[in-house]
């Protein structure tokens, strides 16, 4: 299914989309919802950590136009 338009994912199950339309990068890109992405943010700084890795600790709630899932 194509993303019509850009969006915040709010309610879903084990998303990934398929972003190389726009970044070229062929692998999915795993998403998560709104909440969860603030939680695991929360709980990284609570830590006194940062998102330092090449991969992100914390993933995106965004869903880009042009993108498929």
């Amino acid at each position: 299914m194509d993303i019509p338009v850009d969006m915040i994912l709010i309610e879903a199950f084990d998303i990934t989309t398929n972003e190389s339309a726009l970044t070229g990068e062929p692998d999915a890109i795993k998403k998560k919802v709104y909440r969860e992405c603030l939680e695991k943010r929360d709980e990284i700084i609570a830590n006194g950590q940062k998102n330092s890795s090449k991969a992100h600790d914390v993933y995106s709630p965004i869903l880009m136009s042009g993108t498929s899932v």
